[in-house]
């Protein structure tokens, strides 16, 4: 699970690039290989409860909430889309983790 980890923060570090440059090709091709290729939108919640990636109900920080914020804030429309629709999909077991 590391390694998703570790692929998931590259990826997202092209993000800010991709959008500082204005290069729309990189950013949709990075949210393809988030989203599709590596499906690393639905192995989040599997990190969340077995990797030590717990969403605390005392902090906005978790991984899940970063991955949306880095998605708001470089207009990485795709991936957020992506990431509210797992959310709504799987509302009962986000919150039984944040009560955790």
């Amino acid at each position: 699970m590391d390694s998703l980890k570790h692929l998931l923060y590259e990826l997202l570090a092209l993000l800010p690039i991709a959008d500082e440059w204005d290069m729309p090709d990189l950013k949709t091709k990075v949210e393809s290989k988030i989203i599709h290729k590596h499906d690393l939108v639905q192995r989040l919640l599997p990190l969340h409860a077995e990797s030590g990636w717990p969403i605390d109900k005392n902090s906005h920080m978790s991984n899940l909430f970063i991955v949306l914020q880095v998605a708001e804030r470089y207009n990485a429309n795709h991936l957020k889309n992506a990431l509210n629709k797992m959310a709504e999909h799987n509302g009962q077991l986000l919150k039984r983790f944040s009560m955790g």
